[in-house]
């Protein structure tokens, strides 16, 4: 049995002897830990900022002076002690466009405790929005270890969370986004992202790793160590053209050494096994990047077969010199151990090459579990008006266990906030207008705070809102017209002291006195976070 793959489409060809022109625009690079107000340009030329402005939870550290990071940003980390889930939110990205985000780990033993052990692994899980990403699995205090994702964006922010498991503190050392092409990994849409199991670059003959700014997308490339007995590395300085149907894009530098056999007549790729633990895992797609670099001439040729495990993958395969070449799974695959296995046609002078492979799986994305984007941008823009300090991060309502406190919300897909509890917050100044921005909200208590000022006429404005505390604060103005008539015909059940010098619309020089008193019928049931 043969197996389809992914194919490039030779009849369009476009010339790209250059990458492209380099820029960051939409990179964002967080140095987690890092002194508030951190800006600084990284040796790869990217501006790195500290993370104080993406999440207001944890705590900074510096790793041990024993151990030494390969980067600028592992040397600090910010850990999470007290929350059980603790998110970044990483705004300013654009809904339905194509992103990779990575996120690294040094432990570097911060906190004096030695919990990166082999026997005692320190575990956490990491999120993406609403959907398990990985366990984070440090077992070696010394090793930086990096998880990618390529994801759609279901709003104009993405969460990024770490959630304790009670198999020590959750902590990260960077957090990075950067934007992709549309077309780019396929198999990542709006209900399914690629999380990366691993990436190779096939053919340096020293330790090197490839990132921006070779590869415009910053994805990382580390070296293939091989044994040189039954391996050689063969390189090029030549340039190369892409097929326009190229959906991976490996860059130049990493098409520029391959891999190919010694003596043998096969090359065979890394193995690798399904999680054990994992009896649904959904399975993994392999992407091998393939470029013949030699001018074949006379009567060399290179002609391979392709097989996975012991079926036939692809076969006949003859590379084009010079150009950006691949071979991709459509679907993924499900076996418990995968491996790959490039071996020579009998009718070929020279053996199989291998440039490059990246390996990933499918994760289903909860898009209709989030809450509605609307109602998150105005509660977060409540929080900044009031400066409320607490875990008010990630999704408000979603899952139900992690929603915010003082927060409740319906069960629609999506969810949207119906209740909101602000009574004792600290809450100073007027009444926000980002309150208006929670239209499905019918339970609203501001009371017990120092809020001052007029009483809003968007109060009344907000349709579906049938109880409004506002007692024990120090307003003053007019009650709006439209929040005494529902108060009277029963709409509204309205909570407020009596005022002593409220202003009489109808005749500005009188005053008078407007007292509105409201019995809460304990018959009505309101939902309080």
């Amino acid at each position: 049995m043969k197996i389809s793959w992914c194919f490039l489409v030779i009849s369009a060809i476009y010339a790209a002897t250059i990458e492209g022109q380099l820029s960051t625009q939409g990179f964002i690079s967080i140095d987690c830990g890092a002194p508030s107000g951190t800006t600084y340009l990284d040796s790869t030329g990217i501006m790195y900022v500290s993370d104080d402005s993406y999440i207001d939870t944890g705590k900074n550290y510096k790793i041990d002076q024993k151990y030494t990071s390969l980067s600028n940003q592992a040397s600090t980390l910010r850990s999470f002690p007290n929350e059980t889930r603790n998110c970044y939110t990483l705004w300013n990205v654009t809904k339905g466009a194509k992103y990779l985000v990575r996120a690294t780990f040094l432990y570097g033993n911060y906190d004096g405790k030695q919990r990166a052990q082999i026997s005692t692994p320190l575990q956490f899980n990491l999120y993406i929005d609403l959907n398990l990403w990985r366990t984070v699995n440090i077992t070696d205090a010394s090793s930086e270890y990096a998880h990618e994702v390529v994801t759609v964006a279901a709003n104009d922010f993405i969460w990024v969370c770490l959630v304790d498991i009670k198999a020590g503190t959750p902590f990260i050392s960077a957090l990075e986004l950067r934007p992709l092409r549309e077309n780019i990994y396929p198999h990542a849409f709006p209900n399914q992202s690629n999380a990366i199991l691993f990436r190779l670059n096939y053919g340096p003959t020293k330790s090197v790793t490839i990132r921006y700014p070779d590869d415009l997308y910053d994805r990382i490339w580390p070296w293939y160590q091989y044994d040189t007995t039954m391996l050689k590395s063969i390189k090029t300085t030549a340039n190369f053209t892409r097929y326009s149907a190229d959906n991976f894009e490996a860059p130049y530098s990493v098409l520029q050494t391959a891999l190919t056999p010694v003596s043998s007549s096969n090359l065979t790729t890394v193995s690798y096994d399904a999680p054990s633990n994992y009896p649904n895992f959904p399975g993994y797609y392999t992407v091998l990047h393939m470029t013949e670099l030699l001018e074949l001439s006379g009567n060399q040729s290179r002609r391979f077969n392709i097989f996975l495990n012991d079926i036939i993958w692809d076969s006949s395969l003859m590379l084009p010199y010079g150009k950006a070449y691949y071979r991709c799974d459509p679907v993924a695959q499900h076996y418990s151990s995968i491996t790959f296995t490039l071996v020579k046609m009998s009718n070929s002078s020279l053996p199989p090459i291998l440039n490059g492979m990246e390996v990933y799986w499918p994760m289903t994305m909860k898009v209709n579990q989030l809450t509605s984007a609307a109602d998150v941008k105005g509660i977060m823009a409540i929080k900044a008006d009031y400066n409320i300090v607490r875990n008010w991060n990630g999704d408000p309502c979603s899952p139900t266990i992690f929603s915010w406190h003082g927060v409740g919300c319906n069960s629609d897909e999506p969810p949207q906030i119906t209740s909101l509890n602000l009574s004792y917050s600290g809450l100073s100044g007027k009444i926000s207008f980002s309150f208006a921005n929670l239209q499905s909200i019918t339970y609203l208590d501001l009371s017990h705070n120092n809020l001052s000022g007029d009483i809003p006429d968007f109060l009344g404005e907000m349709s579906k809102l049938q109880v409004l505390n506002l007692s024990g604060n120090h307003l003053n103005g007019h009650v709006p017209d439209t929040l005494i008539k529902k108060s009277k015909y029963g709409l509204l059940q309205l909570l407020i002291d009596s005022c002593t010098a409220c202003e009489d619309k109808s005749n500005k020089s009188n005053l008078v006195i407007i007292a509105i008193t409201v019995v809460v019928v304990a018959a009505v049931a309101v939902v309080v976070g």
